[in-house]
Parts: C-alpha cells; structure tokens; sequence
C-alpha cells in the first residue's frame, strides 16, 4: 500500500534534496548513465530513509531493473534520470511507446545532471512531459529531452495532446499523423519501416548545438576522416541521417571548407594545417568528454586518427593534445 505521506510535494521536497547533495559531490570520475543512476540513488536513499520511507520494491521506493521506465519510484512517482558528460541540456531520451513503464503512476520527472565545462556539474528537475521536444529515430522512434524548454513548448503542445493521453492512445500513429501535416517545404518523411516516423531536415536548420554534437561525434567514430580517401565521408553521412535525420548537399564543406588553417602547437610550432584538424583542435575539450561515455579508450582513439592522418608534418594526436592544453 502506497504510503499516504507521499503526494507531490513530499516527492518535490526529496528531489530538491538530492540535487543539493549531489551537486556537493565529486561527479568527475562518473563515465556513463549507468555510472550515474547508480550514483543518484547512493544519495537519494538515504533522505528516503531520514524522511521514514521503507526501500524495497513492495514498500516506498526502490531502484528499478535495467531497461524498466522510469529508473526510481517514490511512491507514485517517478524518477527518469539522465546524465551527460558534455555541456548540454540536450539528449536523446527513451522510446515514443514505453512497452517497459511501471503502471499506476501519478507522475513522472526527469532529472538531468550534467558535467558540464570544466567538470562543473548541475542539475535540472522537471516533470517528464514538459522537456520532451520533438520525436527522432534511432533503432525505434525516440524522445528529444531539452531540459530548457519553455512552458508551451514540449511535443505533446504541438502535437496539441496531454501526454497521458498521447501514452494511452496509438503513439506511433499520433507522431506520424502529426509530423505529416507539419511538412515544411523539402522535407519529406523518412519511412524505414511500420514505426519509423521523422522529418528529414537540413543539418543547417539542427540546433547550433546539436551540429556540434555530430561533427566532435564524426571525428571520434570516423577516424577515416583524417584520412586523404575519398570514400571518408560516406559513413558519416549515413550517420547523419541514421541519428540526426538530416542530410547535408555539402557534406565535405563541414570538415574541409576554406583550405588549410594556422595552428599553434604546445611547443609553440605553428603549422598550417587541413581544417579537419584545426576542428580537432578547437573541439578537443569536448571530444574529450564525450571519449567516456562512448567507452572509447582515448590512447587507443588517437593511435586510429594518427594511423589515418594524412597530414604528415605533425600527428594528429599532438593537435589535438595541444587544442587541450590551449
């Protein structure tokens, strides 16, 4: 039997807790979402404890299993929560259908920590429906979670359904009907199978962000983009419309416009080098960051990328060494 005590602001007042606490730790070493959750519910049990809660997953809370949605019940609620190891409130979060949701809950929020720049992390708390912005594909059709979305703001406004409603009806055929009838003028929708629903865009109309994102994400997965091949492009651009849905008429112009670039070195050399490497360069802090959550082993990545440089004056590693040390 669901404790009585805990109603919303109970369950408010126990979040807002756990992120004082955790915002006190050491989140520097955390590698992954799974490393994160385990960490989160470290500091959320015991205020469940100081505030009489009993754990377990027949009494006030519990962690739930691998796979289930959301990750922690409180009572009737619950917790989704996510990490990131970069400097965005940005994410791709769970499937459109939520086969694995607990059933009977009131409410669920999401909570969102980031490291951030510099390794200074924080948080963000909200309601679960109010930062899911868009739907995307990965392998089945996905949330976008932007936790700084403005009141009015989520998928379901546009969609113009709650979300409880949008969960109890045909979700598939809810995103599909609506992304129809929102086709801009050379869009068109992209239909991979029975449950594949996006837009294909323009990388140019993808949040500044998100662009970012993709190119650090192209040279940490495509070491052959250092390369002089002239197939090095072509995985990354399926890449592009596998996980952004978005294509690019100039794809080569994202690594390789405008020729060579001056770059001072560590040593203090300057060299004149390709442009792929002077973004190298100036992303190597967050390509560092996200090096982790990938499970990229960072020496074994740029051994591939010096392997693959076809700028033989300097590696590729000492770029992008010196871009952190800049």
């Amino acid at each position: 039997m669901i404790n009585q005590k805990i109603n919303e602001d109970f369950f408010l007042s126990v979040l807002a807790e756990a992120k004082k606490r955790l915002l006190l730790r050491d989140l520097s070493k955390i590698k992954s979402g799974d490393d994160f959750e385990a960490v989160f519910y470290e500091v959320i049990k015991p205020i469940c404890l100081e505030k009489g809660l009993k754990e377990g997953d027949k009494e006030d809370f519990y962690r739930t299993g691998k796979q289930t949605f959301p990750d922690i019940i409180i009572g009737s609620f619950g917790i989704e929560v996510k990490f990131t190891s970069g400097d965005t409130w940005i994410s791709t979060g769970n499937s459109i259908t939520e086969t694995t949701r607990v059933d009977d809950l009131k409410k669920i929020y999401m909570f969102f920590c980031k490291q951030g720049k510099e390794k200074k992390a924080d948080a963000i708390y909200k309601p679960y429906e109010e930062c899911l912005s868009e739907i995307v594909v990965t392998h089945n059709p996905r949330y976008r979670i932007n936790m700084e979305l403005k009141s009015g703001e989520s998928i379901f406004d546009k969609i113009g359904i709650d979300y409880e409603s949008f969960c109890n009806a045909d979700p598939i055929k809810e995103a599909k009907e609506y992304y129809r009838k929102h086709l801009k003028s050379g869009e068109e929708l992209w239909w991979i199978d029975n449950e594949s629903i996006p837009i294909i865009k323009n990388f140019g109309d993808l949040d500044d962000a998100v662009q970012l994102e993709f190119k650090c994400m192209v040279m940490i997965l495509y070491s052959e983009i250092f390369s002089g091949s002239h197939r090095k492009y072509l995985k990354p651009a399926i890449h592009l419309l596998q996980h952004y849905q978005a294509i690019c008429s100039s794809f080569r112009d994202l690594f390789s416009a405008a020729g060579r670039v001056e770059i001072t070195l560590t040593s203090g050399k300057i060299v004149k080098a390709p442009r792929v490497l002077s973004h190298l360069y100036n992303n190597s802090k967050l390509i560092s960051k996200m090096l982790p959550g990938l499970k990229i082993n960072e020496k074994e990545w740029l051994s591939a990328i010096d392997k693959q440089n076809e700028f033989k004056e300097v590696n590729a590693s000492e770029i992008y060494t010196s871009g952190l040390r800049a």
